[in-house]
């Protein structure tokens, strides 16, 4: 069951962070392309919609991310350790996972 961790909406100032941080960051051939909120700003853990690329395929990726650092620490950092999950699953891919294919 979510949770609301801030009144001021901490998903939504995270999600904020990482679309300050990382839109039109390119590794390689990979591309982060859009990321957005899909939960109420307020609700925890927040479900997130990253929009990216690789090579010219599209992808997207919609998951519920939660974790202490996530939750309680500076929005940098929780930005950071974002970008480091989502570069573990996505770097050595070469192309969308199945899952993930927008057409």
């Amino acid at each position: 069951m979510a949770q609301a961790v801030h009144a001021s909406g901490r998903a939504k100032e995270l999600v904020d962070q990482l679309r300050a941080d990382w839109i039109g960051e390119a590794w390689d051939d990979k591309r982060v392309v859009d990321i957005r909120l899909l939960s109420r700003p307020n609700e925890w853990p927040p479900v997130i919609q990253l929009d990216y690329t690789i090579g010219d395929q599209a992808g997207r990726w919609v998951d519920t991310w939660d974790g202490e650092i996530m939750r309680t620490e500076r929005l940098e950092a929780a930005s950071g350790l974002w970008l480091a999950l989502v570069g573990v699953r996505l770097l050595d891919a070469t192309e969308p996972p199945l899952e993930h294919r927008t057409h």
